[in-house]
């Protein structure tokens, strides 16, 4: 499962979405399931005029990182209830 909403538009007048709530079940995990679900929360965030999408997840959430890392997520200002939170990893993506 997982969705996005809409956050905020930037300095450049971007449509920022927000990643939010990406799970996939430990017994669907390691087939690919997250690359899909991801790119289809990428497509419907860009057919809904998002230019970029942000999300924020753990440290402790490293084969997260490593997906959206792979998938051209990079360090991004933190943003949200969790700025300052040392164990915050903040990422970003222009669709």
């Amino acid at each position: 499962m997982g969705g996005w909403r809409r956050n905020v538009v930037d300095g450049d007048s971007v449509m920022v979405g927000e990643l939010k709530r990406m799970y996939v079940r430990e017994s669907a995990r390691g087939r690919g399931v997250a690359r899909l679900l991801l790119a289809h929360l990428e497509r419907t965030a860009a057919e809904s005029g998002i230019r970029r999408l942000v999300l924020e997840t753990g440290v402790a959430q490293p084969e997260a990182i490593a997906l959206y890392r792979s998938s051209g997520y990079t360090d991004v200002e933190p943003f949200g209830h969790y700025v300052g939170y040392a164990d915050s990893v903040h990422l970003g993506k222009s669709l």
